[in-house]
């Protein structure tokens, strides 16, 4: 499920599909865990709530919701800011929270305090497909 609001209705649509869903979601949240993340910082296109909702029952609250802006520029600049925002918050580990983000951060998405949830369930989608395990 590589988009945040459908995992609304993911046990709905496993359920109809009859087949495994891997989660954008659950693998990131499995990468938090791994990492020992005790405190997340959390930047989205308004407030990714289906994270929100998933990260405090995880133990693992969310420091920081920002929005960013709509033009590529202002888009790309927002979402540096947001990320400077929520690492000088003190997040030692940010959730790009849209699929969006990355792309807009371009190489500064690929530093070691950061989660690119897409890359996680791409790499979690090969790994299913290689052997049946998605973890």
């Amino acid at each position: 499920m590589p988009s945040n609001t459908p995992h609304l209705f993911l046990d709905a649509i496993q359920k109809a599909s009859g087949r495994k869903i891997i989660s954008i979601i659950d693998v990131t949240v499995e990468a938090l865990r791994a990492r020992g993340a005790d405190a997340v910082g959390l930047v989205g296109l308004g407030v990714p709530q289906i994270y929100v909702d998933r990260l405090p029952s995880e133990g693992l609250p969310a420091i920081l919701r920002l929005m960013e802006g709509e033009d590529a520029d202002g888009g790309r600049n927002a979402a540096c800011e947001a990320v400077e925002e929520v690492r000088s918050a003190g997040a030692p580990v940010t959730v790009l929270g849209c699929t969006e983000i990355p792309l807009l951060l371009g190489d500064a998405a690929e530093a070691d305090d950061l989660i690119n949830p897409a890359q996680l369930l791409a790499e979690a989608a090969v790994r299913f497909a290689l052997d049946g395990s998605p973890g």
